[in-house]
């Protein structure tokens, strides 16, 4: 098993073979599309309808009803469909091993998961197109707008569960999200715009490249102060501003589910819960020139299993205030915990 590791001295993220940004894209593109571990796998069935009791096969030891028994009986010359099902599942799992049957359950689960619902599908046409409108019309002045301002200190995974929870407020609430994506040159001393990182399909995001006029005036809103009003008022009515900047480093999605305005919505729209993964599916596709890095580096260096560790010397992290101090365990607990996993 390989062991991948990464180390952080203030502030200041390396890989010892490529940069810090390639080593997040890595991880992000790992997270959204790539199985760690892959085998064959059969495709999804759905069970067939239990037939009546009362229907009898042709069996040489005379008529008798269907039932679970029968399903199995040797004697019966035409072995129902149920009966190839089961022995083809069957002989799908002749290895004693019982990882791999997990690993079979689980590639087939995350396919399921995999699988957006209708209704956001459209939803999320319908947003495209009207994005891109937007665009095209070279102003800010007739849209509503939520702007996403990612922290000038925070590293970009840290960005992306506020990013993803303002874009699902743009679709609740009949926005274009927008993005600002600066960086703290002294913390961040190899910065990676937005567009460097990501292309989302004939969308611009960046408030940067539009240069649309009045966008900087907009009120700016921290995730952490307003978790009343997500969870509980209609975002239009607690939020009528026509333009947003909202700023956090949080998954507020929870808030929507049980928004009694939006919930139903909610539910219909990720039957399943997976919103972040489909949304950043849609919205942060790797740029081109990253994704070719990422994939040099994974067929280069992945092994069949491996375990990626972050390793953090130093750690800032807000408290309940929102004042950052910095935490992190020592290295010697990373070190322990690679030597337990190998």
């Amino acid at each position: 098993m390989a062991i991948l590791s990464r180390t952080r001295r203030d502030g200041v993220a390396a890989w010892s073979t490529f940069s810090g940004f390639v080593g997040f894209s890595l991880a992000y593109s790992i997270f959204l599309a790539t199985p760690l571990i892959t085998v064959p796998h059969s495709p999804i069935r759905t069970p067939p309808e239990r037939m009546p009791d009362t229907q009898s096969l042709d069996c040489p030891s005379g008529p008798h009803p269907r039932c679970p028994e029968c399903i199995t009986c040797r004697e019966c010359p035409d072995p129902s469909p149920v009966t190839n099902d089961l022995a083809q599942e069957e002989s799908s799992f002749k290895d004693p091993d019982v990882s791999s049957r997990i690993v079979h359950a689980a590639n087939e689960y995350r396919q399921a998961q995999a699988l957006p619902s209708p209704l956001l599908e459209n939803l999320l046409d319908q947003y495209r197109t009207s994005h891109r409108l937007f665009y095209a019309s070279g102003t800010a002045a007739a849209e509503r707008i939520i702007i996403y301002e990612a922290g000038t200190d925070d590293g970009y995974g840290n960005r992306l569960p506020g990013l993803i929870t303002a874009f699902v407020w743009a679709l609740l609430d009949g926005r274009i999200l927008l993005t600002e994506w600066h960086d703290d040159k002294i913390l961040m001393p190899f910065p990676a715009p937005f567009g460097t990182l990501f292309e989302p399909s004939g969308m611009e995001l960046d408030v940067d490249v539009l240069n649309f006029p009045g966008l900087d005036e907009a009120e700016k809103l921290n995730g952490r102060q307003i978790w009343a009003q997500l969870s509980q008022d209609r975002l239009d009515t607690a939020f009528p501003q026509r333009v947003i900047k909202f700023h956090s480093d949080d998954w507020l999605f929870p808030l929507f589910q049980n928004n009694p305005h939006y919930s139903e919505r909610v539910r219909a729209l990720f039957p399943r819960g997976r919103a972040f993964f489909h949304l950043a599916q849609f919205l942060l596709p790797l740029a081109s020139e990253l994704q070719s890095k990422v994939d040099e580096f994974q067929a280069k260096m992945f092994a069949p299993n491996v375990v990626g560790m972050h390793l953090r010397l130093q750690k800032v992290m807000p408290d309940d205030q929102g004042r950052k101090t910095l935490r992190a365990p020592s290295p010697e607990t990373f070190f322990e915990t690679a030597r337990m996993v190998q």
